[in-house]
């Protein structure tokens, strides 16, 4: 990689990441029926984003969509790869912090403790909600990736 471009712009976004541990975390958003699930979702993301980087820890790896790891290039024509676009430090996510999620294995250690955070600004999110039903089945395992 070139210094000129690539990892200077590398550098200036992994810079603004790190920042994200200096600002407070933000509001727990609340399931509720002024703020519906689909709503809900986009506000909760964003609060699990800020509030894992202000404790110092990675960003919450249980968000990926899929379990299996996009490998970044490969020979199987059975398999779709995720190659660094072009003039870039990441894939197809379109940035550093989204390819730290996309790329992180289920297998990792952090995983099985980012699950149960992530299960437990769930639960908080709904407690004293009709929603707290739809959560209950995953309580045993604290398993915030399911529910």
């Amino acid at each position: 990689m070139h210094y000129g471009n690539i990892l200077r712009d590398f550098s200036t976004e992994w810079d603004s990441i790190k920042e994200l541990a200096d600002q407070d975390s933000s509001k727990l958003p609340l399931l509720t029926k002024n703020n519906p699930s689909l709503k809900w979702y986009e506000f909760f993301r964003h609060h699990l984003y800020l509030s894992f980087w202000s404790k110092g820890d990675s960003p919450p790896l249980c968000l990926c969509d899929t379990i299996t790891v996009t490998p970044e290039s490969g020979t199987d024509p059975n398999i779709k790869y995720d190659p660094l676009m072009t003039g870039k430090s990441y894939g197809e996510s379109g940035s550093i912090l989204e390819d730290l999620i996309y790329r992180s294995s289920h297998q990792h250690p952090l995983f099985k403790k980012d699950n149960a955070s992530v299960y437990g600004h769930i639960e908080e999110a709904t407690r004293g909600s009709i929603y707290m039903t739809t959560i209950k089945p995953f309580y045993r395992k604290k398993d915030g990736r399911a529910s």
